[in-house]
């Protein structure tokens, strides 16, 4: 309406009109934000900018992109309405088709030429009045081919060229053509004889100017020959032996007056009785858990099959032993503390604990109430197990300090 309608209007004019639409609270807070000028003082342009910093979206892209990623279609809704929720969150997701463009500088005739690699082309384009004429005009060669673009349409090839060019330590000979073309193509056969399809994920996706010779030189190694190099450089990293966590232990507060709980066991199914019993064996040989012959407290097991189809023994303290319990204050993260600290970076992974509570030691006063009641009889808990309430602000206590080593 400001752009069109309101045209031929002033922009004083126009900037009233625009902060008449405000509420008195908004409009109470532009004028203090935009101090010491005064409404009148502003431009049109300018307050536009400054109105969208103040009550425009506050999340960043990343946390947008992570949102949208996270749809999921509610019972109520029939799917005319799902499909232009999800429309309306992919147009806040900021990707276009030229995000995923790769682009290489490749040396023809030692001349060093910014290319976009583009498999789907048979043949290898140079731009006419860039290229061609950067190279010194060379003499082009009549050719008969014709050549047509995704869309369908006719390139008109001005010539062709035999020319040696070379990627990295890759070099080669072939036919370069020359046409009036956007930019510089880079064909599937210069793709295929320089060895580039492996370096796809490392080229640059701007154009130009990023010399991809740097990003090959660590595509030289294949992600076998990297892991094998991270497992001969730190072998406690990847050693079969369980974890401890030796910096702290967890300690149990229960809350005043609180009674024992004792519960009775559950049976456990005979098709999955030998594969538990392993798994106890398991626990008991690596000091997670010992055996007991008395205790107040008691909670019985759960059996959770995980993806890998392994078994984990879970304690079911919900039953008395979480009520007892004060619960150890420490924040835990919210997504959008995570996302935030994401911004920004370029490279991620992530890390998978093994039984990461299992790696924190309880203190000796504290294990006794981790007890569990079991076909095998009674054992204690002398890790932090899972289904304890306090576990998780205990374990990430435990876990923040270390955070930044792996951030930077």
């Amino acid at each position: 309406m400001f752009i069109v309608d309101a045209k031929s209007l002033d922009e004083a004019t126009r900037v009233r009109l625009l902060l008449h639409r405000l509420d008195a609270p908004s409009f109470e807070k532009y004028v203090n934000y935009i101090l010491p000028q005064t409404p009148q003082e502003v431009k049109f342009d300018d307050a536009i900018s400054t109105l969208k910093d103040l009550f425009g979206p506050q999340q960043s892209l990343f946390s947008t992109r992570y949102i949208c990623l996270k749809l999921t279609k509610d019972p109520k809704d029939d799917f005319a309405t799902y499909a232009g929720r999800v429309n309306r969150e992919c147009a806040k997701f900021n990707i276009n088709c030229n995000q995923y463009r790769r682009y290489a500088t490749v040396k023809v005739v030692y001349q060093p030429i910014n290319f976009q690699v583009d498999s789907a082309s048979d043949l290898t384009v140079t731009y006419k009045k860039k290229t061609w004429q950067l190279m010194g005009e060379p003499e082009l060669q009549t050719s008969l081919l014709i050549a047509h673009s995704a869309s369908g349409d006719r390139i008109q090839l001005l010539g062709q060229r035999q020319c040696t060019y070379s990627f990295h330590d890759a070099s080669a000979q072939g036919n370069s053509y020359v046409a009036n073309t956007p930019s510089n193509l880079l064909g599937a056969e210069w793709i295929v004889k320089m060895g580039i399809y492996a370096l796809m994920d490392c080229l640059p996706s701007t154009e130009p100017g990023q010399q991809a010779e740097i990003n090959a030189s660590i595509a030289d190694q294949t992600s076998n020959n990297v892991a094998k190099q991270l497992q001969r450089d730190y072998p406690h990293a990847f050693s079969d032996k369980f974890g401890l966590y030796k910096m702290s232990s967890a300690t149990l507060q229960p809350k005043p007056g609180a009674k024992p709980v004792f519960r009775p066991k559950r049976r456990v199914p005979y098709a999955a009785q030998h594969a538990v019993d392993k798994e106890f064996d398991r626990l008991e040989s690596i000091g997670v858990i010992s055996k007991v012959n008395y205790s107040d407290w008691a909670a019985p097991i759960i059996i959770v099959k995980k993806s890998n189809g392994s078994l984990r023994i879970c304690a079911e303290f919900s039953t008395g032993l979480n009520d007892a319990l004060n619960l150890h204050q420490y924040p835990l993260p919210l997504p959008e503390d995570i996302i935030a600290t994401l911004n920004g970076g370029r490279y991620f992974t992530y890390i998978d604990l093994a039984d990461a509570y299992l790696q924190i030691n309880v203190d000796d006063q504290s294990r006794q109430l981790l007890t569990i009641n079991t076909h095998r009889g009674l054992y204690q808990y002398n890790r932090l197990p899972f289904g304890m309430k306090s576990a998780p602000p205990f374990f990430n206590k435990s876990w923040t300090p270390h955070w930044p080593v792996f951030k930077e």
